[in-house]
């Protein structure tokens, strides 16, 4: 019996888990917040922009703040994002310090990081 219960918690639990897929990003424009040649060649392609958040986890705004470093240097873009048979076309910020917000009409927005994501937010000469 308690096997039993185990197992249905589990399918229960990974039926009802809600899976977001990232799609179509397009990266359109780059910049600093701060005047200055620092964010020069900062930028992304729309397949580095996908793979960033395919890459970064959902974080909130205290972990943001704590433990990741805040830089000037963006791309801004949108992205498609597919969550229980509904897509929609969202837009995000990336900051070179592995740091992205997107921003999705009528919600409010959300912040990702990525950890393993160094081989794209670096300068490429």
């Amino acid at each position: 019996m308690k096997s039993f219960l185990l197992c249905s918690i589990f399918f229960t639990v990974t039926a009802c888990a809600h899976t977001t897929t990232f799609t179509n990003a397009k990266a359109i424009s780059h910049g600093s917040d701060q005047p200055n040649s620092l964010c020069e060649k900062f930028n992304l392609t729309n397949n580095e922009a996908l793979e960033f958040f395919k890459k970064s986890k959902e974080i909130d705004g205290i972990a943001i703040h704590n433990e990741y470093d805040y830089l000037p240097c963006y791309v801004k873009g949108t992205i498609s994002l597919s969550h229980d048979k509904t897509t929609k076309t969202c837009e995000f910020t990336i900051r070179a310090g592995g740091t992205a917000e997107l921003a999705c009409s009528n919600e409010e927005a959300k912040f990702y990081a990525c950890k393993k994501c160094d081989d794209l937010l670096r300068d490429k000469d």
